[in-house]
């Protein structure tokens, strides 16, 4: 594994959104994990725009099926890096997705229906058949090892299950609480997380911005409402949430149309 990312053209970038490497083949490899978040979407962007070999075409294998978004903001943020990145790239560069079957694979398929050949050249089940079609070299063994990557950079159990007992406990979890039903002490929790360049506030923050987007995804339209929903003591601090975690205001994901 070290000896292949080594070699790679690009240097490998992984965190708990966003993962990309460089096959020496020139297929970019890019997993979408969750959501795009503000900071993801520029790491996004800064992947669009940096030069590539260009004497032979390139292709980029988006792999979303880890990606967990339906919203039109999502689609517009998607759509957005596959365009901008066709514009910089070499003439003949393809991008295939990579999906899965979860509700974020299929809004990926809905979006790829709705932008055409401007959003993508195809969308398979199998990572091994999307980096055949894209012509990579050793499909299978190059799909084995960015699995190897993705797992090797997710982020730890103890991380994933703070989220889910954060996820069903919005209004009234505490760092206290969340250490007793990980069967860790208060202190080693938040030396945990700020190993990890996070926080309980943080991360507590994100799972109520997460639950507040699903909800103005479904429709409510009442930012009052939304807040409560989602754990907030007022429609003020939901805001300024959004602000920080996802860069844009809570209206920005209203189920209302957006065009492209």
């Amino acid at each position: 594994m070290a000896a292949y990312l080594a070699s790679s053209r690009e240097r490998p970038f992984a965190d708990d959104a966003l993962a990309a490497c460089c096959l020496d083949d020139g297929v970019r490899l890019i997993a979408v994990r969750g959501a795009l978040t503000a900071e993801s979407s520029e790491r996004l962007v800064t992947l669009a725009s940096v030069q590539w070999d260009t004497r032979n075409p390139t292709c980029t294998v988006l792999d979303l099926r880890d990606y967990r978004d339906s919203s039109a903001g999502q689609y517009e943020l998607l759509f957005g890096f596959v365009s901008l990145q066709c514009a910089r790239r070499a003439r003949g560069h393809r991008t295939y997705l990579v999906v899965a079957g979860q509700p974020g694979a299929a809004a990926a398929l809905g979006y790829a229906a709705f932008g055409g050949d401007d959003f993508c050249n195809g969308v398979l089940l199998s990572g091994p058949d999307a980096l055949r079609v894209a012509g990579a070299r050793e499909p299978d063994r190059a799909w084995g090892e960015w699995e190897a990557l993705l797992t090797a950079t997710l982020e730890p159990a103890f991380l994933g299950a703070l989220r889910a007992y954060l996820r069903g406990h919005l209004h009234d979890a505490t760092v206290d609480s969340s250490a007793s039903v990980l069967g860790m002490s208060s202190r080693a929790l938040q030396r945990a997380l700020t190993s990890r360049d996070t926080s309980f506030r943080r991360v507590l923050t994100e799972e109520r911005v997460t639950r507040a987007r699903a909800v103005l995804a479904a429709g409510e339209t009442k930012l009052l409402a939304v807040a409560i929903e989602s754990g907030f003591s007022r429609v003020e601090s939901m805001n300024e949430a959004f602000e920080r975690v996802l860069g844009s205001a809570p209206r920005d994901h209203t189920a209302r149309p957006h065009g492209r």
